[in-house]
């Protein structure tokens, strides 16, 4: 599959699930380089089957407990790391199994335990393998 389908169907996945559960709409890629000052927070998890390969979310560590936040239904706040971290899990738990879905509802996957811990590279575009 070209990497625009792919990333066409990562940015309805991330667009799904960041406006259903975290009550927040994507406004588009980032402008400006990411701030590497900014603490950031990622939660990754490994996929293996019909593609295989380590899907994740990262994020300004703000924005993370923001999201959490909103997903609890509690002020930023009353959010601590510990709380911040594991709602970031799920959410990448739950973007990767809507983009899995929209490659194909026909194909298997395995999912490990999401992990979250301190960013300690800033993303990049990538894409997962085929095969």
């Amino acid at each position: 599959m070209p990497t625009t389908e792919i990333n066409i169907l990562l940015d309805e996945a991330v667009a799904e699930v960041l406006e259903t559960m975290c009550f927040m709409s994507v406004v588009g890629p980032l402008e400006d380089e990411p701030d590497s000052a900014m603490e950031w927070v990622s939660a990754t998890l490994s996929v293996t089957g019909a593609s295989s390969g380590t899907f994740g979310v990262c994020v300004p560590l703000p924005v993370a407990r923001i999201m959490a936040a909103n997903m609890l239904g509690e002020e930023a706040s009353e959010v601590d790391d510990a709380r911040t971290s594991d709602t970031l899990c799920e959410i990448a738990n739950m973007i990767c199994g809507g983009f899995l879905g929209r490659l194909g509802a026909d194909r298997v996957y395995d999912l490990s335990h999401p992990i979250a811990q301190p960013a300690l590279v800033l993303p990049q575009e990538g894409a997962m393998t085929e095969g």
